[in-house]
């Protein structure tokens, strides 16, 4: 088995990111796949269906239906999720925007789940940089934050993600629980 080497990070090198410039950046990739656009893929489109079916009451919210054909994944609260959206909106929003507004959350839930999951994952003490003879190494906190603003970015820089993660359909659901659930994993021993 291979010993991991540790890390050698001086203060100097885990200048705080400025949190206004993270969070713009979050939103410049969080807001533009969901506002001002139509159902991209037909995924997208039989989501907001079986959504739009539920929210009318011509489904059964136990097992939904379009057409007379279940849905495709198994997965019923995001279904759920964009039905009581459109359910929940006034009359003035159009009911595809509706059901988007859980997604967008659960989109940000996952940004911040992330972040938060990998700078709890970064204080632990076998993730501290070595400390120095004469001190200067990076402080738990800043080299924590440091690692959280890199596996953000890292996150958002998946490409293949950009798409995925801008549709209403189960797949998002899933990517935001399984966010939550490393957030929890990782913040466990803190709290």
């Amino acid at each position: 088995m291979n010993q991991p080497t540790p890390a050698i990070v001086a203060q100097s090198a885990v200048h705080r990111l400025p949190r206004l410039a993270l969070l713009l950046f979050c939103a410049a990739y969080v807001l533009p796949g969901f506002v001002g656009r139509e159902p991209w893929k037909n995924a997208d489109i039989m989501a907001l269906g079986y959504m739009l079916e539920l929210a009318h009451g011509r489904a059964e919210w136990l097992a939904p239906e379009l057409l007379g054909q279940p849905p495709e994944f198994d997965a019923l609260l995001p279904y759920w999720l964009g039905a009581w959206a459109i359910r929940l909106a006034p009359s003035w929003l159009a009911p595809d925007f509706a059901a988007r507004i859980p997604f967008i959350a659960l989109l940000v839930l996952t940004l911040l789940a992330t972040w938060y999951g990998a700078y709890y994952l970064a204080r632990t003490p076998r993730a501290q940089p070595v400390p120095f003879a004469f001190g200067g190494e990076a402080l738990p906190t800043d080299y924590a934050r440091a690692i959280a603003d890199g596996a953000l970015l890292a996150l958002i820089a998946c490409l293949g993600l950009a798409q995925l993660s801008h549709e209403t359909t189960p797949a998002l659901a899933q990517l935001g629980f399984t966010a939550l659930t490393f957030y929890g994993m990782a913040a466990l021993p803190y709290r």
